[in-house]
């Protein structure tokens, strides 16, 4: 069959049927379209006549067998084939196993469009890629800033606590060390030692004496400097509790808290606030036994540790404040020793203590009130001989029936 105009596909001649069968080639393009990955190409425009039709038929003496008559609406079908006809050349086409053929040749499309994908899907990670890197660099490189940064800090803190109570993870000190490093807001310097020492000191305070059960946190462990680390208390009086003062040089002078869900130990790093004159710690109630270093707090004029737990013996430490005034140790019913010590304290004007009941903690020559720890009860003994204070409690001598007891309820 010649193929000069001929129609062919995949080097196979599309002519009549090997059986020598008539086909009708009067099909619709309304039915061609049905056929799946058809190509279809219109037949040249004629006149209508008597040889509208198209038809295949056997050879019979000698005459060709194969008679073209194309009319206006008459379409060649050919299912998956690359189409020369007239002017129609180089068609690419579909077939229902998703190839395409381009220039008489066949591809896969999924060939064809993965690496257009796999383009693409580079061009979206890519800029993902390089914004992981530089947050993971600048993690990397901040981690390696603060690890440095707590270093120099832990050398300034290292002067007011133990290494061993530094590495104790479980220690306050350990706590107030991190808090200091990784999540202290003001992000302070590492050279602003005595802000950096005063803020280590008051978070170990804070973490000895259970501060996240606090009823007031006196915003303590805020980014605002420690002389703003006070609050109102929630009640009739709206006592200012924390730190409610300051010298001229911000150095801490007083830290007062009260009936404020305290419970623990004073550490010994509260020592080191030199400054501090005015330390009230009340209702707590803390346990424990009380600083010696508390002796070195030289400027401290009021000491008030009142209706706690506190245990063991009142240090002797305490006799070189020749500035205390007042000193309250009364309603600590495991305090106790003999507070004497004291007496000649020059510039003392009220001391109170366990010395009176019926079950006497401590002994107190001096003492201007004496109380009972285990009846919560204290009566005024400043005018009394000693050998009257054992009768205060538990009930008093006609002589002190009348006396006003500030303590009492």
């Amino acid at each position: 069959m010649p193929k000069g105009n001929g129609i062919y596909s995949n080097d196979r001649d599309v002519g009549a049927p090997k059986d020598g069968s008539i086909l009708a080639a009067e099909e619709t393009r309304e039915n061609s379209r049905s056929v799946p990955g058809a190509f279809h190409i219109p037949g040249p425009r004629q006149e209508a006549g008597p040889q509208a039709g198209l038809r295949f038929a056997p050879a019979e003496g000698g005459q060709s067998r194969e008679q073209r008559n194309f009319d206006n609406e008459a379409d060649i079908v050919v299912e998956g084939a690359t189409v020369h006809h007239d002017d129609v050349v180089h068609a690419m086409i579909r077939d229902e196993n998703c190839a395409a053929y381009i220039y008489g040749r066949k591809f896969n499309l999924f060939i064809l469009i993965l690496p257009c994908l796999a383009v693409i899907g580079a061009c979206i990670a890519i800029p993902f890629v390089i914004l992981d890197r530089a947050r993971r660099w600048n993690q990397d490189n901040s981690h390696s800033r603060s690890e440095s940064r707590c270093e120099e800090i832990r050398k300034v803190v290292s002067s007011v606590s133990t290494s061993e109570s530094l590495d104790d993870t479980s220690s306050s000190q350990n706590r107030a060390l991190e808090w200091l490093c990784f999540h202290d807001e003001s992000e302070l310097p590492s050279n602003e030692q005595q802000e950096i020492t005063q803020r280590y000191i008051l978070a170990v305070l804070y973490y000895s004496l259970g501060g996240s059960d606090w009823t007031v946190d006196c915003d303590f462990l805020s980014a605002a400097h420690v002389c703003d680390w006070f609050d109102i208390a929630k009640d009739d009086k709206n006592t200012v509790m924390g730190v409610t003062d300051c010298n001229e040089d911000l150095k801490v002078t007083t830290i007062v808290i009260h009936w404020n869900n305290m419970h623990g130990t004073l550490p010994d790093e509260v020592q080191f606030l030199t400054s501090l004159e005015n330390f009230g710690l009340v209702g707590g109630p803390l346990h424990g036994t009380i600083p010696e270093g508390i002796g070195n707090l030289v400027n401290l004029k009021n000491i008030n540790f009142m209706e706690n737990r506190l245990s063991g013996t009142v240090p002797e430490s305490l006799s070189k404040l020749i500035n205390l005034e007042y000193v309250t140790f009364s309603i600590n019913e495991n305090l106790t020793g003999d507070l004497d010590f004291l007496c000649p304290l020059e510039n003392m004007i009220n001391m109170s203590a366990d010395c009176g009941g019926a079950d006497l903690k401590v002994t107190c020559s001096c003492c201007d009130s004496c109380c009972a720890a285990t009846e919560h009860e204290c009566c005024v003994v400043k005018s009394l001989p000693w050998a009257d204070i054992g009768y205060c409690f538990p009930t008093l001598p006609p002589a002190l029936q009348d006396v006003d007891n500030p303590f009492s309820d």
